[in-house]
């Protein structure tokens, strides 16, 4: 009997193909979206049994949750949508993926260990960058997967970087909220259940810790490390608390697994989680020897980071598109810089968590803030790598149109040190407005803020902009199409000289440069580039240049600029007194 809803077209824009999946709260089909010409994507319903208010708040959770961890994880499903169809039943889109899970993988054979640490480390890239959390309502919120299990983790054929793991399945993942209501029934799946879990305990990454460890001694040895009785929630939950793994050796003596990778393991499985690796980061540096010994193989590529340097994660704001952003105020010569990461949607956004940052996500008290905005500001000014004198003297290019326009531009000199002459690249914005204005805004509150989307076109949203009380924002945005060459040399270049200038041409003949004025770029952003580079060239294009550029236009009016204005509008209030307003905050 075929299926009711193949045929039908969501939205307007996903014609629905075929069933492809169950997942654990809903159905998944194959479907074209019709607005990038037919690409194949899935679309998840939530199951007709699970229609209640309850589960479609879960629902929703789910999919934003997948959402912003798709974007700042190579290793997490991507989800690109959602809504409810015509008969109110909620869906999600998200990325059409194709390929064995490591259930399957395992049944055929135990893998072997270059394998299984190529595989290993990118399930934990991913499942640390959902611990790491998401940012909600301006907290950074950490995750808990609660059913990590081989049939939840896909690998598939990637051109870069030969297999590429993605996570599925956040159904019952659990947002740890400070004060929220933790889980009080089980929910997971039996076999790779920790047993903390079992007893419906609050539950931290640790769980998620223990469930890694039950499916790595399957993926090395091809069997589960305890077996109960029978398959009932006691005969399990006994072997969980109770029964003690046997080494690989002892299961089969045929099994050569170093024994670094069987502590590694055995360590996982402990009983009581605080005898487990606290953080998935330890996890990674245990293996990290393993790696360097088996793993000569291994492309570059496996080992792209899919989360931000160790910096701490701050939260002013509710944010939930921006990836990353630099507050500036000028005052005279000198700007003051702030960066805060924040989730994204339609872009690719990373929060990550410092090596000394509190277990949980407790932010600091509104007394604080002034501490923690100075602890930002770098020890020392940044070196100008040469005099402003040389960014007044460029021309408006011929090509370009005397218009109130901005555009990126990569400006090159030759540096003599001791003898030696160096190529610097130096990279620029110009932007063309009426002299009067000029005056008016380089006196003003400065931001930027980079988005990316890799679907369909690797692109990036630059956004600049000038905010005082009296003229309100000035937006100066535009794009990097990360499949041209000079595109990828400006983001290089932005990495590497950790600052931009924006060169003020004024609209009136003789259209000279009136003002040069520096913006800092955050250090955390700066890794974001070279991942962005990097992915953008293993990336295909399923849609076009425009299709991405129309995509963050509408992210940056309809979610960006609201949330932007609200923050200058706070910054230049009275709503924080105390603090001083070159913190731009």
């Amino acid at each position: 009997m075929s299926d009711p809803n193949t045929g039908r077209k969501i939205s307007n824009r996903y014609e629905l193909i075929e069933p492809i999946g169950q997942g654990s709260m809903g159905k998944v089909y194959l479907a074209g979206d019709s607005l990038l010409g037919g690409v194949p994507v899935a679309v998840k319903f939530l199951s007709q049994t699970l229609l209640n208010e309850n589960m479609r708040t879960r629902f929703f959770r789910e999919a934003m949750t997948c959402a912003q961890l798709g974007q700042k994880s190579m290793h997490v499903v991507r989800v690109t949508d959602y809504g409810v169809n015509e008969d109110d039943v909620p869906f999600y889109v998200m990325e059409y993926l194709k390929g064995e899970n490591i259930g399957r993988l395992v049944h055929k054979n135990p893998l072997p260990v270059p394998r299984f640490l190529g595989l290993v480390r990118q399930i934990l890239l991913g499942l640390r960058t959902a611990h790491n959390g998401i940012l909600l309502k301006g907290e950074v919120v950490p995750i808990i997967h609660r059913d990590i299990k081989p049939s939840n983790i896909l690998v598939i054929s990637d051109p870069s970087m030969g297999e590429l793991v993605k996570i599925l399945d956040f159904g019952i993942a659990k947002l740890l909220q400070a004060g929220s209501e933790q889980t009080s029934t089980f929910m997971g799946t039996l076999a790779y259940a920790s047993p903390e879990q079992m007893e419906g305990r609050e539950l931290d990454g640790r769980s998620d810790i223990y469930s890694l460890g039950v499916m790595m001694y399957q993926m090395l040895s091809g069997s589960l490390p305890v077996k109960p009785a029978n398959n009932t929630f006691g005969s399990w939950y006994k072997v969980h608390r109770l029964v003690k793994p046997r080494s690989f050796v002892e299961f089969e003596p045929s099994i050569r697994v170093p024994a670094a990778l069987q502590s590694v393991v055995m360590a996982c499985l402990a009983k009581q989680r605080e005898d487990r690796p606290e953080t998935i980061d330890e996890i990674m540096d245990a293996i990290a020897p393993l790696e360097d010994r088996f793993g000569s193989g291994f492309q570059i590529s496996q080992r792209i980071n899919t989360t931000l340097s160790k910096l701490p994660v701050i939260g002013h704001s509710d944010q939930k598109h921006s990836a990353s952003n630099s507050v500036e105020h000028s005052s005279k010569d000198s700007a003051i810089s702030r960066a805060d990461s924040n989730a994204a949607n339609q872009s690719v956004a990373l929060i990550s968590k410092s090596q000394s940052a509190p277990k949980t996500p407790n932010h600091e008290r509104k007394h604080d803030l002034e501490i923690r905005l100075k602890e930002q500001l770098p020890k020392k000014p940044i070196k100008r790598l040469l005099a402003d004198d040389f960014y007044l003297q460029q021309v408006w290019p011929p090509e370009m149109p005397i218009a109130q326009i901005v555009f990126p531009k990569l400006l090159i000199s030759e540096q003599t040190q001791v003898g030696t002459s160096k190529e610097v690249r130096m990279p620029t914005l110009w932007a063309m407005m009426p002299a009067a204005e000029i005056e008016k805004r380089i006196r003003n509150t400065r931001y930027n803020n980079f988005m990316c989307t890799m679907t369909p076109h690797p692109m990036v949203l630059w956004l600049t902009a000038f905010y005082n009380k009296l003229e309100g924002p000035r937006w100066l945005p535009c794009y990097l199409d990360l499949k041209n060459d000079q595109a990828q040399k400006m983001l290089w270049a932005l990495t590497d000289s950790r600052q931009y200038r924006i060169l003020f041409f004024s609209k009136e003949a003789p259209h000279r440069c009136l003002h040069v004025r520096p913006l800092n770029v955050a250090e955390n952003q700066r890794k974001l580039f070279q991942e962005w580079a990097t992915l953008a060239k293993s990336y295909s294009s399923v849609g076009s240049s425009n299709d991405s550029k129309e995509l963050l236009k509408r992210e940056l009016e309809n979610n960006l600029k609201p949330k932007i204005l609200m923050n200058f509008e706070a910054m230049h209030s009275d709503a924080h007194p105390g603090l001083d307003a070159s913190f731009g905050f």
